[in-house]
C-alpha cells in the first residue's frame, strides 16, 4: 500500500512526529551552593526519561506501521471486490447482448417468413383478378355492336394517381369505369359497395358514340387493370398496418418475457401482478438499488437504442396515459382493479421501474400497495379463498393513507365547488366597462400659427415625456426658418460661392407615388437625417434632395382598380388620353400624402426642390437622354425574350418578378382563371420518328413541365453523348396536332442526360434556355401565345384558348393518340409577377435596349480604382458580379402612364418601301427632341422633303428604372448648366437598400458616366434589409410589415387588423395576417414616438447584417427619451432661474472637483468617439457611445454625485457654482451630440436652456456647431482620472447589489472599507469618499487600518465582506444592538467572523457575478417593484448591436434626480435654488424607482 493510500499523509505524520518528540528542558539556573555531584545526578535521571521516551517512540512508530499495512491489504481486497464486481458486471452485459441478439435473429426470421407468405398470397390474388379481367373480356368479344350505349361512372381525381387511365396527368383526371362491372367472385357486400360508389360519382357519360368494338373494349381493358390495381394497392395498405400491428404485440410480448427475465435476476417477485404497475421489490436495498441504476440506467429497458427504442418508448407512453385514467378513475371510486380481467392480463408493461429516487416515499411501491389492497378487498367481496380465506389487516401507516387520501378528495370536492359559484356568480354579473387608460396622453395644445416657434417659456414642462407634446410645432417652424434649405450655410446665402467648411449632397431615394412608408423608408431616412443633420451642424453648405417617383406600372394599377370600381371601366374604355388624365387627377389628389407621411419622419430635406419624376424638367431630361444615347447607336430596337405579364400586357424588369421555389405538385391560384392551376409537375410524352429504323425506336420521349408550349416546339435536343439516342441524330419527329411541322433531332451539350428522359422538346420562343439554343443552331421562333395569354391562331383547335386550359386539353389529346406516357413531382420555381401576382410568361417580343456592356466595364473600374467608394466593401463582389455578367437593359414598357418614348417610325408617302429585314425596319425609327426634329432628322435621312414624311410615335414608355437613374443630375436642370447644376453636382454621398444595388444605384453610375462623364457621387452607402423578429422577409400576407406612422402614434391590435381589409390581400391570407399580428403584436404597438423609432433604428445598423426587427426594442429607447426629459427637467431645477452659463472661451471657473472634471473628460471623448462614428458610418456604435454617455456617465453618476455639492452650497458656494456650470456643459454637450438622432426632444429642451450669449447663439439646435474637441481647449480626456471614478462606480455597483440582496434599499447601513497600503488606491479613492457614503446610504465611511500600518484586519463584527479587488475590500453592517435582520431576509455570508488571517482574507464574500439564492435575488425595491440587480451590457441578438442593459445595480434606486423633480412639483416651498434646506426637504421625501421605467426592456 503507498502512502497516498494510507489514512494520514506523510505531512500529517510528520507533524505527530514532531508532537511526540521530547522538547529540550531549560536549563534550571546554577545555584552557587550546588556541586558537580548534584549535575550528574541531574544528568542521568535525564538520560533515563529521554531513553523511555525513545522507547515509546520506537513502539508507537511500530504500532503506525502495522496500521498502515492493514490499511494497505484492506484497500487491496477492496480493489479486488471491485475487480470481481466488475468482471461480472461485464458477464452479465454481454449475456443480455448475446440474447439480444437471439431475439433479434428470431424477429427477423419470422418477419422474412410472413413476408413470403404475404408474397404468395398477392400472386394468387393477381391471378384471380386476371382470370375475372380474361372472362369480361370474353364477354364483350361476343357483342358486335357498333353503337354502345353505356352509363359510366367519373370519379374525379385530383391527386393524379395512378387511376389517371384516359384523363391525363397533372390537371383534373377522370377515371372512366363500367358500371356494369362483372358479377363473377363478387361477394354481397362488394357489389353493395360497387353500387354505393356508383350512385355517389355518377356523372354524364363521356361521349363514346361512333366508337368501334376494338376502341370500346381497348378503354375497358385500361380501366379494369386499373381496377384490379387500386385494389391490390389497398390491400398492401392493409397488409403493412397489420404487419405494423403484428410487430407491436410481438415487441410487447418480449419485453414482458424481458421484464420477467430482469425481475429474477434482480430478486423482483416474476409472478407479481403485471400490465399496470411495476412489480413489488421483494430484496433489494438501497445500494443494490443503486447499482441496478447505474448497469441499466433510469426508466429505460435493456434496449436502448434504434427501432426497439423507439417503440419501447412510444408503447412506454401510451401505458402511462393508461396509469394515469386509471388513477383517476380509481380515485374518484369509479374503478377498481381486477387483475383476472382478460385485458389487464394483456395490458403491456415496458421497462417498469423498480427502485426509485427516494426510498421513503415510493410511487411505484405505493401504487403496488393500492393495487394489492383493491385486489384482497375484491376477493374478499367475492367470497375467494385466493388468500387463504385471512384478509389482510392494513397496517396503521395504511390507514393513515386511507385516511389522508379521503380528506384530500372532500376538499378537492369542495374546491369544485366553490369554483362552480364563483363562475356562476361572474355570469350573473353585468359586464364591467373597459377601464380607461391610466396615464391621459399629454399633447401640445396652444393654437400657434403653422410656421411659428413653439412657446417654451410660457408652458412648464410637463412631469414626463410625451412625444405628441414633444414632436408638435417644431418641423414647421424649421421649414419656415428655412434652416433645410442649403442657402442657410452658404456664404452670404450663396450656394455658388465656396464653402471654407465644405459642401455635403445627397438625394433621397424617390419613394412611388402610390406608395405608403414601411420601416425601410423609416431606416433610410433616419440614416440620410442624421447624416444630413451632422454635415449642416459642422457648417457645410448642405442639400438634402426629395422627390417622388412616378411609379409607371404600380400608380396605372391602382387607377385602373379605382375606374373599374367606381364606374366599371377599363383604360381602353377611356383611351390613352382620358386615362392619362384620369391618373394625374388621382396623383394631385393623394400624390403628396407620401411627402406628409416622410415629414413626420423629422427628415430635413429641402421641400423647394423636391422633384417628381415626371415634372417638366425630368420630362426633358429623359427625352435629351435618349435621343443622345440613340443617336451614338447605345440604344437600338430588337427582338429577344422577356419578361410578359399577360395580366398587365407588358414587359416587366427582372427586380419585379418574385421566385416561387415549390418542392414538388402543387396548385396555385393565378388572375383569370376560376380553378387553380398545376405546377410542379414534369409531364413526359412521345414525337413519333419520321422513317424510323426497322430496329430503331419509333417514338422520343421528352419531358416538360409547360406541356402548353409543345405547340410551339421546333425542334428536339439530346445530348451527344447519349448512347441512347445516337441512331436518332439527323431524324426527324412528327408533331402530333400541326401535321406540316417536322421537328430534327439535334445534339447540343446543354441537355442533361440523366434529367427526364434525356431528350428536351426545344421551344426558342417561350424559354430563356431553349432561346440560346435556338439561336446556336438557326431554329426557327414560333410564338404561340398573345399579349393576354391566348393561344394564337394557327394552332387548329386549341386556338383562342386560355394557356393553361390548353394543358389540359393537350394531354387528353396525347393521351386518346397513346403518346401521352405519365407524369412525376418535380422541383421547380414558378416566376410570379410582383404587381399582378399573374405567371411571369417568357415571350420574344421587340423593345428597345441599352447597350451596357462598355460602359460597365468602366462602373466596375471607377470601383476597383477607389474613385467610387462601395460601403460596406462586401458588396463589391455583388457590384462586379453585375458589371462582369451584364445584360443588355430593356428600357421599354407597354404602359401608358410614364414617359413616352420619344421616337417615331417614319413611313414616305409615295414611295413603295418594302421592309424585310430588322435593320431596314430600325433605319426607320427616328428619335427627336420634339416631332419635328424628328421629321426634320427622317427627311435628311431618306433625302425627302419633310412634307412627304408620315411619323407614328412608339406606344410604349420607358422604364422607370431609365428616368430614376437620372435623378442625380437631371434634379437640377441638366442638360442646362444651372446655378443649381455647378453647384450640386456631382454630390457625396448615395444611401439606399442593398436589394436596389443594380436596378438603381449601378443605373445612376453608368448614365451619369455616358452623359456627364462624371460620378454622380463619391460614396455609396447600403443599409441593411429589415426583418421581422423572427428574421422573416417583411410581407403584409404574413401580417409582419409596419408601418413607421404606427409605431410613432401607437396603434391598436383591432385597429391593426383593420389595415388588413383596405389591402389586396385575399381572405385567406387576411387570416393568416391577422394570426401573425396577434402573435407579434398581442397589445398592439404602443407610442414610441419618432425620436426613439429612429434612435432604435439606427441602433440595429450593424453593417452587412440584415435586420431582424423587435418593436419592443424601440419602445424601450422611448423609456431612454423619458430618461433624458427628466434629466434636463432636473437640471433645469438644480440651475435655477438665475442662473448663467459661462461664456465657451471660458467654461471652467478653477474650484471644479475631481467628478466635475471627470465628466468633462468623458464628454470630450465621446465627443472625439461620435465625429469618427459618423465619418466612418458607423451608426449603431454612435448610438451606443451616446446611450453610455447620457444614462451611465451622466445620469447614473454624475447628477447623483453632485448632490451634496449642492446641498453644502453654504460652506462652498464656489464649488457648487462650479458643478452647475459643469452639469450645463455636459448635458450642453450631450444634446447637441444627440440632434442629428433625435431631433425633436433635443430641440425641446434645448429650448428650455439658458444660452451662452443671447445674441450670438443660433436660434435652434439645428443650426448649432457639431461639438468638436478642437472647441474645447480647457479640458481635455483624462484616462488616468477617468480609471479612478470607473473604480468608485465598482465600490457603488458591489455595495448597491449587497443592500438589495438583504433588503437594505432605504436603511442606511455603515460602510468599512480597506485598502492595501503598498497599492496607494487609498489615496486615490480619498476624494470619493464623500460620494461613496451618499450614494450608498452610508451614515459614514470607516477606514479600517491595513496590515502595513502596524494594526491587525479585521472585518468588524456584524458585517458582510464584499470583495472589491485584490487591493480592496468593503465590509457592510448588518447587525445592530437594537435590530437584527428579518428571518426572511437572512445574509448568505458569514457575519461576525474571527480575525482575518494576515496574508488573504478568508472570509465569505459576496460576488456579483455568481447566482446567489433566489429569495435574496427577488427581493423588491420600496415601491414594491422587482429589482434586477446587475449593471450589464447584454448583446442584442436580433440586431447584433451591443447594447446598454438597463437595470437597477443599486437595489434601493440611488437618490433619482426623478424623485427630486416631483418633490420640488409638489412642495414648491421646499425648494430653493441655493442652501441646505432644499435637500434637506429633498431626502426626507424620496422616492425610489427603478431604473427599468426609463431604460431598455430586460
Amino acid at each position: 500500500m503507498s502512502d497516498e493510500e494510507s489514512e494520514y499523509s506523510d505531512e500529517e505524520v510528520e507533524e505527530v512526529e514532531e508532537v511526540k518528540k521530547p522538547q529540550p528542558p531549560k536549563q534550571a539556573e546554577k545555584k552557587p551552593e550546588e556541586v558537580s555531584e548534584a549535575e550528574l545526578a541531574m544528568d542521568e535521571k535525564l538520560r533515563k526519561k529521554k531513553a523511555e521516551e525513545e522507547e515509546q517512540w520506537t513502539e508507537y512508530v511500530e504500532q503506525r506501521k502495522k496500521q498502515r499495512q492493514k490499511e494497505e491489504e484492506d484497500l487491496r481486497k477492496l480493489k479486488e471486490r471491485q475487480a470481481a464486481r466488475k468482471q461480472r458486471r461485464a458477464e452479465q452485459e454481454k449475456k443480455i447482448e448475446e440474447f439480444k441478439q437471439r431475439q433479434e435473429e428470431i424477429r427477423i426470421r419470422e418477419l422474412e417468413e410472413r413476408r413470403a407468405r404475404d408474397a404468395e398470397a398477392k400472386r394468387k390474388r393477381l391471378e384471380e383478378a386476371e382470370r375475372k379481367r380474361a372472362a369480361m373480356q370474353a364477354a364483350m368479344d361476343k357483342s358486335q355492336t357498333t353503337k354502345v350505349e353505356r352509363n359510366f361512372v367519373v370519379t374525379k381525381r385530383s391527386d393524379g394517381g395512378p387511376g389517371a387511365a384516359l384523363g391525363g396527368s397533372g390537371f383534373d383526371r377522370f377515371t372512366n369505369v363500367l358500371s356494369a362491372r362483372s358479377e363473377m367472385g363478387k361477394t354481397k357486400e362488394q357489389l353493395a359497395e360497387d353500387k354505393r360508389i356508383a350512385m355517389s360519382f355518377r356523372v354524364k357519360a363521356l361521349d363514346i358514340d361512333g366508337l368501334s368494338v376494338d376502341d370500346l373494349k381497348k378503354k375497358a381493358t385500361q380501366l379494369w387493370d386499373m381496377i384490379v390495381q387500386l385494389e391490390s394497392d389497398k390491400y398492401d395498405l392493409e397488409e403493412r398496418q397489420k404487419r405494423q400491428d403484428y410487430d407491436l404485440k410481438e415487441l410487447a410480448e418480449r419485453q414482458r418475457q424481458i421484464n420477467r427475465n430482469k425481475a429474477l435476476k434482480k430478486g423482483l417477485d416474476p409472478d407479481a401482478l403485471s400490465g399496470k404497475f411495476p412489480p413489488k421489490i421483494l430484496t433489494a436495498s438501497k445500494y443494490e438499488r443503486q447499482v441496478d441504476r447505474r448497469t441499466f440506467g433510469d426508466k429505460k429497458g435493456l434496449f436502448e437504442g434504434g427501432y426497439d427504442s423507439m417503440v419501447e418508448a412510444s408503447l412506454e407512453k401510451m401505458w402511462q396515459e393508461r396509469t394515469k385514467e386509471f388513477k383517476e378513475k380509481e380515485h374518484s371510486g369509479l374503478v377498481k382493479w381486477d387483475p383476472e380481467h382478460p385485458k389487464n392480463k394483456e395490458t403491456y408493461e415496458p421497462g417498469a421501474r423498480t427502485y426509485d429516487d427516494n426510498d421513503e416515499d415510493d410511487l411505484d411501491l405505493m401504487d403496488q400497495q393500492k393495487l394489492q389492497s383493491n385486489t384482497e378487498e375484491n376477493l374478499a367481496a367475492s367470497g375467494s379463498t385466493d388468500l387463504d380465506d385471512k384478509p389482510k389487516v392494513k397496517s396503521e401507516k395504511e390507514l393513515k393513507k386511507e385516511a389522508a387520501k379521503l380528506a384530500k378528495l372532500e376538499k378537492f370536492k369542495q374546491k369544485q365547488e366553490k369554483l362552480k359559484q364563483i363562475e356562476n356568480e361572474k355570469k350573473n354579473k353585468e359586464p364591467k366597462k373597459e377601464k380607461e387608460s391610466k396615464k391621459a396622453v399629454v399633447t401640445y395644445t396652444r393654437n400657434i400659427p403653422k410656421g411659428e416657434k413653439k412657446d417654451v417659456v410660457s408652458d412648464p414642462m410637463p412631469s414626463g415625456y410625451s412625444p405628441k407634446y414633444v414632436e408638435a410645432v417644431w418641423y414647421d417652424w424649421w421649414d419656415k426658418q428655412g434652416f433645410f434649405r442649403p442657402e442657410y450655410n452658404a456664404p452670404n446665402g450663396d450656394i455658388s460661392m465656396p464653402n471654407p467648411n465644405g459642401s455635403f449632397v445627397m438625394v433621397i431615394p424617390p419613394p412611388n407615388v402610390t406608395g405608403f412608408l414601411h420601416l425601410g423608408h423609416a431606416l433610410t431616412n433616419a440614416i440620410e437625417d442624421s447624416m444630413t443633420r451632422w454635415h449642416r451642424m459642422c457648417g457645410r453648405t448642405t442639400l438634402w434632395n426629395p422627390g417622388c417617383d412616378h411609379a409607371g406600372i404600380s400608380t396605372q394599377i391602382v387607377v385602373e382598380k379605382k375606374l373599374w370600381r367606381e364606374k366599371q371601366l377599363t383604360r381602353h374604355d377611356l383611351g390613352r388620353e382620358r386615362f392619362v388624365e384620369e391618373v394625374w387627377k388621382w396623383k394631385n389628389e393623394k400624390g403628396d400624402r407620401i411627402y406628409e407621411q416622410m415629414k413626420l419622419l423629422g427628415i430635413s430635406a429641402d421641400w423647394s426642390r423636391a422633384t417628381f419624376t415626371l415634372d417638366p424638367k425630368m420630362c426633358r431630361a429623359v427625352t435629351e437622354a435618349f435621343v443622345r444615347l440613340h443617336e451614338r447607336g447605345l440604344i437600338y430596337r430588337t427582338k429577344r425574350l422577356v419578361n410578359w405579364s399577360c395580366t398587365l400586357r407588358s414587359a416587366i424588369s427582372d427586380i419585379e418578378v418574385n421566385k416561387l421555389e415549390l418542392t414538388g405538385r402543387t396548385f396555385l391560384s393565378v388572375p383569370n382563371y376560376s380553378d387553380k392551376v398545376e405546377f410542379g409537375v414534369l409531364h413526359l410524352f412521345a414525337y413519333p420518328i419520321m422513317d424510323p429504323e426497322p430496329n430503331g425506336p419509333k417514338e422520343i420521349i421528352v419531358a416538360t413541365t409547360r406541356i402548353e408550349t409543345m405547340l410551339g416546339d421546333t425542334a428536339i435536343a439530346v445530348n451527344p453523348n447519349d448512347e441512347r439516342y445516337k441512331s436518332l441524330n439527323g431524324k426527324f419527329a412528327q408533331h402530333p396536332f400541326i401535321t406540316d411541322r417536322k421537328l430534327p433531332i439535334i445534339l447540343d451539350d446543354y441537355v442533361e442526360m440523366d434529367f427526364g428522359t434525356g431528350a428536351v422538346k426545344i421551344t426558342p420562343a417561350h424559354d430563356p434556355n431553349d432561346y440560346e439554343i435556338g439561336v446556336r443552331h438557326n431554329l426557327p421562333f414560333v410564338n404561340i401565345i398573345t399579349d393576354d395569354g391566348l393561344i394564337s391562331p394557327g394552332n387548329g383547335q386549341f386556338s383562342g384558348m386560355k394557356r393553361f386550359d390548353v394543358r389540359k386539353a393537350i394531354i387528353v389529346e396525347l393521351t386518346k393518340l397513346g403518346l401521352y406516357k405519365e407524369w412525376k413531382d418535380n422541383p421547380m420555381v414558378v416566376p410570379i409577377c410582383d404587381r399582378s401576382k399573374d405567371i411571369i410568361e417568357p415571350l420574344v417580343k421587340y423593345q428597345w435596349y441599352v447597350d451596357c456592356k462598355d460602359i460597365a466595364e468602366k462602373s466596375a473600374e471607377v470601383v476597383r480604382n477607389g474613385s467610387l467608394k462601395v460601403l460596406p466593401k462586401m458588396h463589391e463582389k455583388t457590384w462586379f458580379r453585375w458589371m462582369d455578367t451584364i445584360r443588355d437593359w430593356c428600357i421599354s414598357r407597354q404602359n401608358w402612364w410614364g414617359h413616352r418614348i420619344p421616337i417615331y417610325f417614319a413611313n414616305i408617302n409615295g414611295v413603295d418601301s418594302k421592309l424585310e429585314t430588322e435593320e431596314e425596319i430600325n433605319r426607320h425609327w427616328i428619335s427627336g427632341r420634339d416631332e419635328a426634329e424628328a421629321r426634320k432628322k427622317a427627311a435628311e435621312q431618306f433625302n425627302v422633303s419633310e412634307d412627304q414624311i408620315e411619323l407614328t410615335q412608339d406606344e410604349d414608355v420607358l422604364d422607370t428604372w431609365f428616368s430614376s437613374g437620372l435623378f442625380p443630375f437631371a434634379i437640377f436642370g441638366w442638360p442646362d448648366k444651372t446655378k443649381d447644376f455647378e453647384a450640386f453636382f456631382p454630390g457625396n454621398l448615395l444611401e439606399t437598400g442593398q436589394d436596389i444595388i443594380f436596378f438603381w444605384v449601378a443605373r445612376m453610375v453608368m448614365l451619369s458616366l455616358l452623359l456627364c462623364e462624371k460620378l454622380p457621387f463619391d460614396v455609396v452607402y447600403l443599409h441593411s434589409i429589415i426583418r421581422d423578429a423572427h428574421g422573416r422577409k417583411m410581407s403584409k400576407s404574413l401580417g409582419n410589415v409596419i408601418d413607421p406612422v404606427h409605431v410613432i402614434n401607437g396603434i391598436t391590435l383591432k385597429q391593426l387588423n383593420e389595415t388588413l381589409y383596405d389591402s389586396n390581400l385575399s381572405k385567406q391570407e387576411i387570416e393568416t395576417a391577422i394570426k401573425g399580428q396577434k402573435q407579434d403584436f398581442p397589445q398592439g404597438i404602443p407610442e414610441c414616438g419618432t425620436d426613439a423609432m429612429r434612435f432604435g433604428l439606427l441602433a440595429y445598423t450593424v453593417q452587412g447584417r440584415d435586420i431582424n426587427l423587435d418593436i419592443k426594442r424601440i419602445e424601450g429607447y422611448r423609456n431612454f427619451c423619458n430618461k433624458l426629459w427628466n434629466a434636463a427637467k432636473f437640471t433645469l431645477m438644480t440651475l435655477g432661474t438665475n442662473f448663467k452659463p459661462n461664456p465657451s472661451s471660458k467654461i471652467l471657473t478653477g474650484h471644479e472637483s475631481k467628478l466635475d472634471h471627470w465628466i468633462l473628460s468623458c464628454a470630450y471623448e465621446v465627443t472625439n468617439l461620435s465625429n469618427k462614428a459618423f465619418e466612418e458610418y458607423r451608426f449603431a456604435e454612435l448610438t451606443e457611445i451616446l446611450y453610455d454617455y447620457w444614462l451611465y456617465k451622466l445620469c447614473n453618476m454624475y447628477l447623483e454625485s453632485i448632490k451634496p455639492i449642492i446641498q453644502a452650497e453654504a460652506d462652498k458656494p464656489a464649488e457648487a457654482e462650479a458643478a452647475r456650470q459643469t452639469l450645463y456643459t455636459a448635458l450642453d454637450i450631450g444634446l447637441r451630440l444627440l440632434h442629428p438622432l433625435m431631433p425633436f426632444i433635443t430641440e425641446e429642451l434645448y429650448q428650455r436652456l439658458p444660452r451662452r450669449s443671447q445674441d450670438n447663439d443660433p436660434p435652434s439646435i439645428m443650426v448649432t456647431q457639431y461639438p468638436t474637441i478642437e472647441q474645447y481647449k480647457e479640458f481635455s480626456r483624462n484616462e488616468p482620472l477617468e480609471a479612478e471614478v470607473a473604480f468608485v462606480d465598482k465600490i457603488l455597483h458591489q455595495v448597491r447589489s449587497v443592500r438589495s440582496e438583504h433588503n437594505l434599499a432605504k436603511t442606511p447601513a455603515l460602510i468599512y472599507l480597506w485598502f492595501d497600503t503598498d497599492s496607494g488606491l487609498l489615496e486615490q479613492m480619498q476624494p470619493y469618499l464623500d460620494t461613496i457614503k451618499f450614494l450608498t446610504y452610508s451614515p459614514t465611511i470607516e477606514i479600517l487600518p491595513s496590515i502595513s500600518q502596524g494594526g491587525e484586519s479585521v472585518q468588524p463584527e456584524g458585517t458582510v465582506s464584499i470583495t472589491i479587488s485584490e487591493t480592496c475590500q468593503a465590509f457592510m453592517q448588518l447587525k445592530e444592538e437594537k435590530s437584527s435582520v428579518p428571518t426572511n431576509h437572512r445574509p448568505m455570508n458569514k457575519v461576525a467572523g474571527p480575525k482575518v488571517n494576515r496574508s488573504k482574507f478568508r472570509t465569505e464574500t459576496v460576488n456579483n457575478s455568481k447566482q446567489t439564492n433566489s429569495k435574496s435575488r427577488n427581493n423588491c425595491s420600496s415601491d414594491g417593484k422587482s429589482t434586477n440587480m446587475s449593471q450589464t451590457r447584454t448583446k442584442n441578438k436580433m440586431g447584433g448591436a451591443t447594447t446598454p442593459s438597463f437595470n437597477d445595480d443599486n437595489g434601493r434606486a440611488n437618490p433619482t434626480f426623478e424623485s427630486d423633480v416631483k418633490t420640488m412639483e409638489s412642495q414648491p416651498s421646499a425648494v430653493k435654488s441655493t442652501g441646505s434646506g432644499y435637500y434637506a426637504a429633498l431626502m426626507k421625501q424620496m422616492r425610489v424607482k427603478s431604473v427599468s421605467q426609463y431604460g431598455m426592456p430586460r
